[in-house]
């Protein structure tokens, strides 16, 4: 088997969760309720800005409000004329709700009860992400969706591949050059969790997207440079070859 090149040993890591060798290791009750619905299917390349409004809702802890449809409307109203260079002024009564918004994530930052912040958010995005790209999810919460089918055998985690690479942030736009390769050679099992799961889902020839939670890449172990700590990544994922041992 050939040397990796130097993008393999840039990504090769040792994830501290598991200690395995890995690679690569987004006010009161209304009798008018926002109406709960499930996620709006959206093209491809729209995913992005729906989990970008998701994460600002998240951020705010919008859900917690507990707003009516009607108050609701009148938000994205507000939104919609900032946009178009109209926005409206900051009265005193939105200043107010800004403050018990401010109050309530205090609350839930001290909480001891509270689900770790990031960890909900993470949580959260993948939820929006499998709903809006219908995509299927694993019981260890990897994200896929296999783009060509391909043919034969799938790889076993002692088998080497060949297999073309790319990733993005979890704004689904970003390129991570850093975590790219082409006709990379790799033993399946000393890859990080979530790309050794995604290979022996995928057929020789298959093309598939993954997105991974923090936990199936880096977990707590050491990130990159330019890839954000604990967040999700995009990684688009060509098996090209399989190599027995």
């Amino acid at each position: 088997m050939r040397v990796l090149p130097p993008i393999a040993i840039l990504l090769l890591g040792i994830s501290a969760a598991s200690g395995t060798s890995c690679l690569a290791q987004v006010q009161t009750q209304s009798p008018d309720p926002i109406p709960d619905s499930p996620a709006p299917q959206l093209r491809d390349d729209l995913v992005p800005y729906a989990a970008m409004g998701s994460a600002v809702a998240d951020s705010i802890q919008l859900s917690s409000a507990r707003w009516s449809g009607e108050q609701f409307e009148a938000f994205l109203t507000g939104i919609r004329a900032s946009h178009n260079g109209r926005g409206y002024p900051l009265d005193e009564r939105a200043q107010r709700m800004f403050e018990e918004i401010n109050e309530r994530q205090r609350e839930a930052q001290t909480s001891p009860y509270s689900p770790n912040s990031q960890q909900s958010r993470v949580r959260d995005y993948m939820a929006h992400a499998r709903a809006g790209l219908r995509m299927r999810q694993t019981e260890s919460g990897l994200l896929f969706r296999v783009m060509v089918k391909g043919e034969g055998p799938r790889p076993r985690p002692n088998d080497t591949v060949v297999i073309n690479i790319s990733a993005k942030g979890p704004d689904g736009v970003s390129e991570l050059p850093q975590l790219a390769a082409t006709q990379l050679h790799v033993r399946v099992g000393s890859l990080f969790p979530g790309l050794a799961e995604g290979l022996q889902l995928m057929a020789l020839g298959a093309k598939a997207k993954f997105i991974m939670p923090p936990e199936l890449t880096f977990g707590d172990g050491k990130w990159p440079d330019g890839v954000d700590r604990g967040t999700p990544i995009w990684i688009n994922v060509e098996l090209v070859d399989i190599l027995p041992p």
